[in-house]
């Protein structure tokens, strides 16, 4: 069961060929994104602060790449860009209805085909 294990994760988690280009390296970061909160919304509904934690999984570089491309939609807030791009494509919001309760994102049908169980 742990050779099938690791056959699985290899098979998997092989990283992919190194981006010749910024646009390249942009777009593997989007990608990585898209798979964490991908991965994080389907253990159950949860709020933009937990969702905005999945930059700090993302190495240093998808972060600044993120970063740049969030800044032409929103100077002031150019991580959150990437992110509300991401949560706009593959999350629906699910408004609370206490005061206080913050609003909740949850993952939409068609991202569960993206969804992998052996993901970690």
């Amino acid at each position: 069961e742990e050779f099938l294990h690791t056959m699985i994760i290899l098979c998997s988690e092989l990283p992919s060929l190194p981006p010749i280009d910024k646009i390249g390296h942009t777009s593997q970061a989007k990608w990585r994104l898209r798979r964490e909160v991908i991965h994080r919304l389907a253990s159950g509904p949860k709020t933009h602060s937990e969702l905005a934690e999945v930059h700090h999984v993302l190495s240093h570089w998808d972060n600044m790449y993120l970063s740049e491309e969030g800044k032409l939609v929103n100077p002031d807030d150019a991580t959150g860009a990437a992110l509300g791009a991401v949560l706009a494509d593959v999350a629906n919001r699910k408004v609370s209805r206490g005061k206080m309760e913050p609003d909740k994102w949850e993952l939409n049908r068609e991202a569960w085909e993206s969804y992998d169980p052996s993901f970690y």
